[in-house]
């Protein structure tokens, strides 16, 4: 009865079924997070340590070349059977994956115990890593979010050193209210989706002609889907003594 199967045929190689207790494995999990340690999916990690055996070396042969042909191509499914032939949870479709599965090494190492003639003989020890990445969560969500907002000018005297023809130069004023400029900027990422930029905060009177929105194409791109879609804002505002904004009531977090 077959315990593991790596299925690579609807990417160009074969359907692999080892043998039974041919391989050992070890799966490991790591989480991955959004900006505000949201859980947001897994990096599946399987290690699959495996010796195969034959009757000589031509069928030791022919079976190598059956397991290399299998695990040389990507974005297979891999299933773990129990002993009654049923799909355990240890297993992973490629198509319910972010990155696809794909075969992250392979190798022919050598053995714990070193025997140079049954190695090569009627055996050989193999090592295989597969990876998959997987995404949860809706697609409209916030990933990360980052927002600062400058005030440039006190509202004060605009005061100037003059030049002079002989002499040193004199401080002069030539306006007592000059106005106070704020800039509201950030960004915000979604996970499937661009999103729109937050609104303006009331800072005073918006600088139309100097607004910038700007989208870009996400960072993520793997074979089963894209993530990251970041916005980034600019907005800029204008007022004048008395009116000025206090700051440190911004600026307001608009998500998660």
């Amino acid at each position: 009865m077959t315990q593991l199967i790596y299925d690579s045929s609807a990417t160009g190689g074969s359907s692999y079924s080892h043998d039974d207790d041919e391989v050992a494995i070890r799966l490991h999990y790591r989480s991955i997070f959004d900006t505000f340690h949201r859980r947001m999916g897994e990096i599946q990690t399987w290690q699959i340590f495996g010796v195969k055996q034959a009757a000589n070396q031509s069928a030791l042969t022919t079976a190598l070349n059956s397991l290399e042909n299998a695990y040389r191509y990507d974005f297979g499914d891999v299933t773990f059977k129990d002993n009654s032939a049923a799909d355990t949870t240890h297993s992973v479709l490629n198509g319910t994956t972010f990155s696809g599965v794909q075969v992250a090494h392979f190798s022919y190492p050598q053995p714990p115990v070193w025997d140079m003639q049954t190695e090569y003989h009627n055996k050989r020890t193999f090592q295989i890593v597969l990876t998959a990445e997987k995404r949860w969560g809706p697609a409209n969500a916030v990933y990360g979010y980052r927002e600062r907002i400058r005030q440039i000018g006190t509202g004060g005297p605009l005061r100037r050193n003059m030049g002079s023809l002989a002499g040193s130069p004199v401080l002069q004023t030539l306006r007592q209210i000059t106005p106070i400029r704020y800039i509201q900027e950030g960004y915000v990422i979604g996970r499937g989706v661009t999103l729109s930029a937050p609104s303006p905060l009331p800072l005073g009177d918006e600088m139309y002609e100097q607004r910038v929105i700007e989208v870009n194409s996400p960072k993520d791109i793997r074979v089963q889907g894209r993530e990251l879609y970041m916005t980034t804002y600019r907005y800029v505002f204008e007022t004048v003594l008395p009116s000025v904004v206090n700051l440190t009531q911004y600026p307001i977090v608009p998500f998660p």
